[in-house]
């Protein structure tokens, strides 16, 4: 079938991806399409599984992520915006990659991350960081406790999660590793 609703029929839509008829659910290409079709193929017998945190990757000059919540998704009294251009970023300019922006997204009130968009150097890597964070509940400030290298393309999302912390409504402070 199509995506629609077959309750009265009794007939089952396994449907994957940009094909599913829910509106603004962004889904990962990794290993969900294959939990689908076994699935489709073990009906009735179905086994529920881990959904992975949205993850999305297109490897283009510069390239583009997007990550959990997308900008669209957001309630803007709800949440922070933390930013960094790569213009002007070490790493980024040595390598003559210095074109992009990195937006990270977080619960003002508890400094939850909830998603990043990005266009610019790196963000294949740089959005499966941001995805593994983001599914392991890290928050701006535990991401912030991590280590950074320097340098690299990753001192940006330093840059962009201090942006977003010094916006957050916390009754603690945000601590930064060096």
């Amino acid at each position: 079938g199509g995506g629609g609703d077959h309750r009265r029929t009794g007939q089952i839509d396994f449907t994957v991806g940009a094909a599913h008829p829910a509106p603004k659910i962004p889904v990962g290409r990794g290993q969900e399409p294959f939990a689908f079709a076994e699935n489709a193929a073990r009906y009735p017998q179905v086994i529920s599984g881990l959904r992975r945190t949205a993850l999305g990757i297109v490897f283009s000059d510069p390239q583009i992520a997007t990550i959990g919540q997308r900008y669209d998704d957001l309630d803007l009294n709800q949440v922070v915006i933390g930013k960094v251009s790569f213009e002007d970023q070490g790493r980024s300019r040595v390598m003559l990659r210095n074109k992009g922006l990195l937006h990270v997204y977080a619960h003002r009130n508890t400094g939850q991350f909830l998603g990043a968009e990005m266009i610019g150097p790196d963000a294949e890597h740089i959005g499966h960081l941001l995805s593994w964070a983001l599914q392991l509940g890290v928050s701006i400030n535990g991401m912030l406790q991590l280590p950074f290298y320097h340098p690299v393309v990753e001192e940006g999302l330093r840059s962009a999660l201090r942006d977003a912390a010094a916006q957050l409504d916390l009754q603690e402070p945000i601590l930064s590793a060096a």
